[in-house]
């Protein structure tokens, strides 16, 4: 069995190869809101947001919105005001997996986002079938991805 990832372009690998490269996610400790992480979804929505694709479908432009970089000044805000009892640790995971419904086509991108946000690696299980405007939704994140360095995360 083969599985289709993307990363500059869509490619097909074997199970066997998947899990392999899975097993080497580079864990690179980041702390929660690290300012690369916010840099990579800030560069998210402006190629969402300058996209005459997503003019089109109201549920992109709303997620570039969201991933806007005073959108996300809010959430850090937000996330340092209930991380400041000193009774609390605020960690990565590690891995997460992500296996969204199929029925909204942008919810693995607000899951991936903030689990990317809390510091963790990530591998998201999409259908072996998505819509031509779900698969454009992923070749440019998996591009702006490969353009920061970040794809062994």
């Amino acid at each position: 069995m083969t599985t289709r990832i993307w990363s500059d372009s869509a490619q097909e690998i074997s199970d066997d190869a998947l899990v392999t490269r899975a097993e080497g996610m580079t864990f690179l400790g980041r702390p929660a809101m690290d300012d690369r992480s916010l840099d990579l979804l800030a560069t998210i929505s402006r190629d969402i947001l300058a996209a005459p694709q997503a003019r089109a479908m109201p549920q992109y432009m709303a997620l570039g919105y969201w991933l806007r970089p005073a959108s996300l000044k809010r959430v850090k805000a937000e996330f340092e005001a209930s991380s400041s009892n000193d009774d609390v640790v605020m960690a990565p995971r590690g891995v997460a997996l992500h296996l969204p419904p199929t029925n909204v086509d942008t919810i693995f991108v607000y899951s991936w986002a903030v689990s990317v946000l809390a510091g963790n690696c990530n591998i998201v299980r999409l259908p072996k079938s998505v819509a031509p405007g779900t698969e454009w939704l992923i070749g440019l994140i998996a591009a702006a991805i490969d353009r920061s360095g970040e794809s062994d995360r």
